[in-house]
């Protein structure tokens, strides 16, 4: 197929189950990051074909020296694309303008404040650098990157948002900067290779199954301006055997930790043991799940 840069707006339904067209062929590249898809199926990259510029495969994109923003759904399915440059001017980067490519590495233009969820399903993504001005990581930003084996969020972010790495199976090690405050409901769900977290000192939410399913932590540090711990935020991290919890800490949600599930079926973590102060929202969550409370 061969996309004329005339065209500025591809509808939802314009290449509906056009499964077999692997090569889509383009004459400017500006024109195409300035195409509004309807949806991410309208553009026709999206059933992993390969972009063509001018004749020449795309493997390494270099992004044009005029592009502000590139739309969401982009380069959504191309398979061609293994790496990025995005050029100085990039202040936005659309939902999915690049998820299911074959991104390797990928470091985040430094004008770019907002990370949408632009590159869920890169499922060789093995590393990410962030500017050190992101203020926020949106919603399943980097979900199901399934490669991806470390991350630092720098000082400059605010908030994780839901499902931000979601499904990272080979994500290792995490580092959080002492600028978030909070970190939205399974963000880091089903990190199963997570050993040990360490939270930035001004966090103050931990939201539902923020941390669930991650199966290898053994060590959390909960920073002393923390006062909500969400429902079943460390559930399923049968490696966790005992937990600090600081003083600070209001609220404790459901099955928030000390437990796992199998059978459809609650089961306690057998020796889980909570740290806190004594007549803290720590020990009353002990007392009523049964679990071993020691006064610190």
């Amino acid at each position: 197929i061969k996309i004329p840069k005339s065209i500025n707006k591809i509808g939802i339904f314009d290449f509906e189950n056009c499964k077999s067209k692997k090569k889509i062929k383009i004459e400017d590249l500006e024109s195409w990051c300035k195409i509004k898809f309807g949806s991410s199926e309208a553009n026709p990259l999206y059933n992993n074909a390969k972009l063509y510029l001018n004749g020449k495969k795309v493997t390494k994109l270099t992004t044009p020296k005029k592009i502000i923003s590139i739309n969401k759904y982009s380069f959504n399915g191309c398979t061609s694309i293994k790496s990025v440059k995005f050029g100085k001017k990039v202040k936005e980067i659309g939902d999915d303008a690049f998820s299911y490519t074959a991104l390797k590495s990928l470091t985040i233009p430094k004008n770019v404040k907002t990370i949408n969820s632009s590159f869920t399903h890169c499922r060789s993504l093995k590393s990410v650098k962030l500017n050190k001005k992101v203020k926020s990581i949106g919603i399943m930003a980097f979900y199901d990157c399934t490669s991806l084996k470390s991350v630092t969020i720098p000082n400059s972010v605010k908030t994780i948002g839901w499902g931000a790495f979601w499904c990272c199976p080979k994500l290792k090690s995490v580092k959080i900067g002492n600028g978030v405050t909070y970190i939205g409901e399974d963000a880091f769900r089903g990190c199963t290779s997570l050993k040990s977290v360490k939270l930035g000192k001004n966090v103050k939410t931990i939201d539902a199954g923020a941390f669930m399913g991650c199966k290898s932590i053994k060590n959390v540090k909960i920073g002393e301006k923390v006062k909500t711990i969400g429902t079943w935020v460390f559930m399923d991290c049968k490696s966790l055997k005992n937990i600090t919890i600081p003083k600070n800490v209001k609220n404790i949600g459901e099955n928030t930790f000390g437990y796992y599930g199998k059978n459809n079926k609650l089961i306690k973590i057998k020796g889980f043991t909570i740290k806190g102060k004594k007549g803290t929202a720590a020990e009353k969550y002990a007392n009523k799940n049964g679990f071993k409370f020691i006064k610190i």
